[in-house]
C-alpha cells in the first residue's frame, strides 16, 4: 500500500507533536504531584508542630499544679488519666460528617508507641513504626506514608507527620497527624483525564491544521503536476511556469524547465541530424541510382564499367564521409565524448599539427608566417583540439589564393591563450561572422566540402570551454580566433 507525502508528514507531524505532548503532560503530571504533595506534608508538619506545642504546654501546666512532681512516672500517670481526654477533647475531637479516609487524623502516642488519645477510633489509627519514633526522638518532624485498614477491610493511603513532646527536657510522648492522599488522588486522575483528552483534542486538531497547510503548500505542486502532463514529445518547446517566489517550488521548477531545454535540445539535434541527412544524401543518392540505372540500360566495355565504378564510388566516399561528420558534429554538441585532457604548450602544440599537415600548403603553394606569443600552457585534448585545428587549416587552404600566406599569431591575454589564423583569401560577408559555423553554410556553391568543418571545429573548442569566431582583419582576407583556458583555469 502506498502512503501520499500528505498523509506521511500529516501521521509524522501528529507523531512528533504527541510525542512531545505526551513528554510535556507526563511531567507536569509529575511536577504537580509533587507540588501537591509537598503542600500536604508542610500542612501535616505544621499542625504536628501546634499539636505537639499544645500538649506541652498543658502537660507542664498540669504537672506544676499536681504535686506528684514531673518525673517519668508522673508523666505517665498524666497519659494515662482521665484529665488528659477532658483537658485535650478539644485538640483530639472527632471531625462530624466526615469520613474516616477523607479526615485528617491527630493522635498521641506516649513513648513506647501506645496510643493515648485519637481523633479517631484505634482501629483507624495507623500502628507507628519503630524506627521513626527512635528518629523522632532526636526532635525532628518526620513524613512517611502509611497505609490503614478501616472497619471495612479497605486500604486508605495516608501521608503522616510525627512531632515529639517534650516534657522537663525528655520525649515523653508523640504527635502524629495523618493527612488523606485520596482526595489528592481523586485530584490528578481528574487532572490526568483533562489532560488526556485535551492531547486528543490537541492531536486531532493538529492533524486538521497540517492537512489544511499541506493542502494550500501542495497547491503550486499540483498545478506544476498538471502542467507537466501537458508535455508530451510533441511539444517539448512548452515550459512550466515558475513563480515569483523563491521557494522550493521555484527551484523545482527552473530544474524542470532546464531539463526541458536538454531534452528539447537533444529532440531538436535529432531532427536537424535526420533532415541534413535526408536533404544533403539526397542529391548524391540521386546521383548514384541515375548512374547505375544508366549502366545497366546497355552493355559497356571493361573502361566503361571502371569509370563508373570509380565514380560511384567516389559518391559512396563522400556520403561517409557526411555522414561520419554528422555523427562526430552530434556527439560534440551533445557533449557525449569525454575529454583525454593534459596540460601542454598550446605554441608547440599548434606548430606540431601544422608542420605535419604541411602537404596541405604545398599544394597551393601557401606558405606560414608565426608570430610568437611566448608560453601558453593549456589543458587540452590533443585528438580533439587536432581536428579543431586541422579544420580551421583546411578551410584556410581552400579560400586562400595561390601563393598566398597563412598567418599565426600565437598571444596570451590575462587567463586565456589565444591563436589568430588570418588567410589573403576573400574577405567576409557582412554579417555572416556567425552564419559560416552553421552546418552546411558555404558562401559560394563553388566551395568543396559539406559545410562542416568550422562547426565541427567551434564544436570541438567549445567542449574545452573556449570560443571559435570569425572576424575580418584591417588588412584584409578572413581571420578566425581560438582561445582557451590556460594552465590553471581549466574548462568549468
Amino acid at each position: 500500500m502506498r502512503v501520499g507525502l500528505r498523509l506521511r508528514v500529516t501521521l509524522w507531524s501528529v507523531g512528533a507533536n504527541g510525542l512531545v505532548l505526551l513528554l510535556g503532560t507526563a511531567f507536569l503530571f509529575w511536577l504537580l504531584d509533587q507540588q501537591l504533595t509537598g503542600a500536604l506534608d508542610e500542612a501535616l508538619v505544621a499542625q504536628a508542630r501546634t499539636t505537639s506545642t499544645a500538649v506541652e504546654t498543658w502537660m507542664a501546666s498540669e504537672l506544676r499544679e499536681s504535686e506528684s512532681g514531673s518525673g517519668t512516672k508522673a508523666v505517665q500517670n498524666l497519659l494515662a488519666s482521665d484529665a488528659l481526654k477532658s483537658g485535650l477533647q478539644d485538640l483530639f475531637s472527632t471531625p462530624k460528617d466526615v469520613p474516616a479516609a477523607l479526615s485528617t487524623m491527630t493522635s498521641l502516642l506516649n513513648a513506647a508507641g501506645q496510643l493515648v488519645l485519637s481523633t479517631h477510633a484505634p482501629t483507624a489509627v495507623a500502628q507507628p513504626d519503630p524506627e521513626l519514633l527512635k528518629a523522632v526522638r532526636g526532635g525532628a518532624v518526620l513524613r512517611a506514608v502509611a497505609t490503614v485498614t478501616d472497619a471495612e477491610d479497605r486500604q486508605n493511603a495516608f501521608r503522616v507527620a510525627t512531632a515529639p513532646v517534650h516534657v522537663t527536657g525528655r520525649v515523653e510522648a508523640f504527635v502524629q497527624v495523618l493527612g488523606p492522599l485520596q482526595p489528592l488522588r481523586s485530584t490528578l486522575a481528574r487532572v490526568q483525564s483533562l489532560l488526556t483528552f485535551s492531547v486528543a483534542a490537541l492531536l486531532i486538531l493538529n492533524a486538521f491544521v497540517v492537512g489544511l497547510a499541506l493542502r494550500w503548500a501542495f497547491r503550486p505542486v499540483d498545478a506544476l503536476v498538471a502542467d507537466i502532463h501537458r508535455i508530451t514529445e510533441r511539444n517539448l518547446s512548452i515550459r512550466v511556469p515558475v513563480p515569483q517566489a523563491q521557494d522550493e517550488i521555484r527551484r523545482l521548477s527552473e530544474t524542470f524547465n532546464a531539463m526541458l531545454d536538454r531534452l528539447d535540445s537533444g529532440f531538436q539535434f535529432q531532427t536537424r541530424l535526420f533532415q541534413d541527412l535526408s536533404h544533403q544524401l539526397k542529391t548524391p543518392l540521386a546521383i548514384l541510382t541515375g548512374t547505375l540505372e544508366t549502366t545497366l540500360v546497355r552493355g559497356r566495355s571493361a573502361e566503361e564499367y571502371r569509370s563508373i565504378l570509380e565514380s560511384s564510388l567516389d559518391e559512396v566516399g563522400r556520403m561517409t564521409g557526411l555522414i561520419e561528420g554528422l555523427l562526430l558534429l552530434g556527439r560534440l554538441d551533445s557533449q557525449q565524448l569525454v575529454l583525454q585532457t593534459r596540460v601542454l604548450d598550446f605554441g608547440d602544440f599548434c606548430r606540431s599539427w601544422v608542420e605535419d599537415f604541411s602537404l596541405l600548403l604545398e599544394t597551393r603553394g601557401l606558405s606560414a608566417q608565426w608570430i610568437d606569443g611566448g608560453r601558453l600552457p593549456v589543458l587540452l585534448d590533443p585528438d580533439r583540439m587536432g581536428q579543431a585545428l586541422l579544420n580551421l587549416l583546411d578551410n584556410a587552404v581552400k579560400h586562400s589564393p595561390e601563393g598566398g600566406v597563412l598567418t599565426f599569431r600565437l598571444y596570451r591575454r590575462g587567463a586565456v591563450g589565444g591563436l589568430e589564423l588570418i588567410n589573403q583569401g576573400p574577405a567576409l560577408m557582412p554579417g555572416s561572422e556567425e552564419r559560416i559555423f552553421q552546418r552546411f553554410f558555404r558562401e559560394t556553391d563553388g566551395t568543396p566540402g559539406f559545410g562542416l568543418g568550422l562547426p565541427i571545429a567551434r564544436a570541438a573548442v567549445e567542449l574545452h570551454g573556449g570560443t571559435l569566431t570569425a572576424f575580418s582583419p584591417t588588412e584584409g582576407g578572413a581571420g578566425f580566433r581560438l582561445e582557451l583556458p590556460s594552465e590553471g583555469n581549466p574548462p568549468v
